[in-house]
Formats: structure tokens, C-alpha cells, sequence
């Protein structure tokens, strides 16, 4: 083990939180970082399970075995095509993006007549099953460069994200190390059609980061049964107030 290497990991790792912060986040003393930092202690084996658990980093990367500082399993400078459309497509699955009609968007009397006989069309080697399920009348128009975010939290976020890379640098540096790990260990929604009045229910307008996260904890506990229970609550708060309005 190189544990010059291994103490400053550790700096980097724990960088703009003091000490006294890190030892909270581990369950141990302030005392113990600062030997961490300084070389005069090694962690155990626990310990380092913990910092990559509350740190998001790899062990290999803290002992210097590895120069690939993993985020959840997911090596960032490292993402191939397949790993993206996996992504892309889980998040289809979930119901946070979906591809619009462009006919709605653009011209609602635009329609795709899609010929399978066109020399142009490459379809690769599903060829044959995509000729005999493409339909011969006019279809809808769809465009897989144009994704439609139905996620609320992920619009946030990836509105959030194109107003502050407008600003700067130093607010870049902010966002990524300070506003994103607070999504940390939040998993996806679902996206339902009650998890989407579930939180329209909610006045979302004015949230902040600390509200979404927030929001997410509560529903994401939530079952579609619950939800269901949930949104007809409302329905009845609602029909309450207009009675008594």
C-alpha cells in the first residue's frame, strides 16, 4: 500500500468538508481524520468502506490501485455507447423522458410515409422483422434526437445545470460538488401518471434543490397503491375546499 498516495486521496476526497464534518459523516473523531490526512494512521478496512460509501469513491482508487475515481459504480470518463443507450433506455422504461410526436410540435398535418422499400433505409441486421412491422400507412413523426423530459426533478436539474454553465466556471465548480451529491443514493422515480400529480399537487414552482430532494424521499417510499391512496386524499381535499368556498 502507498500511503503517501493513500493520505492525499483522502485530502482530495474529504476537500471542503472540515473535519470536524468528515468525522460526523464516518461515525469517528476528528482526531482520527486528522491522522488519515496526515499519513499518521492508516484506515481500517471498515473505515474505507465507509468513506467510499459516504464519499462516492472507489477503494482501489483510495489505496492508488486504480486511477479511476468511480460515482456509483459508473466510471464517468469511461462511459461507451452501450452504457449511455442502457441509461437512455432505463429512463424510457421509468417513464422520466419520452420521444414526442414532432407532428405536434412542428406541423400537426405532417405525417411520415415510411416506405420499406426505399434504397436509402439501412436497416442493419433486423432487416427483415423491421420491414414486416413497419406500417404501410402514414405514421406519426418521431425523432430520436428530441427527448421530451417528463421527470420534474430531472427538468429541474438539467435546467438548473444549463442556467448555471451560463454564469461560469467557478459556479460549475459549485454545482457539481455541492448541489449534485445532495441527489446522492436517490433513486429514479417512477414516472406514473400518479407520480406526476403527486407532485403537481405539490406547487413545485418555487422548489430548490433541498425541496426536490425532499420530495423525492417521500414519494419515492411510496407503492402505485399508496400513490393512488395519495392522490384521491388530495382529490377530496380539493372537493372539501370548493364545497366549503
Amino acid at each position: 500500500m502507498d500511503s503517501d498516495m493513500l493520505k492525499n486521496r483522502l485530502s482530495e476526497t474529504f476537500k471542503g468538508d472540515t473535519q470536524d464534518v468528515v468525522a460526523r459523516k464516518l461515525n469517528t473523531t476528528q482526531g482520527n481524520v486528522s491522522k488519515w490526512i496526515s499519513g499518521q494512521q492508516v484506515p481500517t478496512t471498515e473505515n474505507l468502506l465507509l468513506i467510499s460509501k459516504a464519499y462516492n469513491v472507489s477503494i482501489d482508487w483510495l489505496l492508488g490501485r486504480s486511477g479511476e475515481k468511480e460515482i456509483d459504480g459508473v466510471v464517468l470518463d469511461k462511459l461507451s455507447y452501450e452504457q449511455v443507450a442502457r441509461i437512455i433506455d432505463r429512463l424510457f422504461e421509468l417513464g422520466s423522458i419520452e420521444m414526442p410526436d414532432l407532428n405536434e410540435l412542428i406541423d400537426e398535418d405532417a405525417v411520415l410515409n415510411f416506405d420499406s422499400d426505399d434504397e436509402d433505409c439501412d436497416f442493419g441486421d433486423e432487416d427483415e422483422l423491421l420491414k414486416e412491422k413497419t406500417p404501410s400507412k402514414p405514421q406519426p413523426r418521431f425523432d430520436s434526437d428530441y427527448f421530451k423530459i417528463k421527470d420534474r426533478v430531472l427538468s429541474h436539474i438539467l435546467r438548473r445545470r444549463l442556467k448555471i454553465y451560463e454564469i461560469g466556471e467557478d459556479m460549475r465548480d459549485v454545482w457539481k460538488t455541492r448541489t449534485l451529491p445532495l441527489y446522492k443514493g436517490h433513486k429514479l422515480l417512477a414516472y406514473s401518471e400518479y407520480m406526476e400529480i403527486a407532485i403537481d399537487s405539490k406547487k413545485w414552482a418555487t422548489f430548490g434543490d433541498a425541496d426536490w430532494v425532499s420530495l423525492i424521499r417521500e414519494l419515492g417510499k411510496l407503492s402505485e397503491k399508496e400513490l393512488a391512496d395519495y392522490i384521491k386524499l388530495i382529490e377530496d381535499n380539493e372537493k372539501d375546499g370548493e364545497k366549503n368556498g
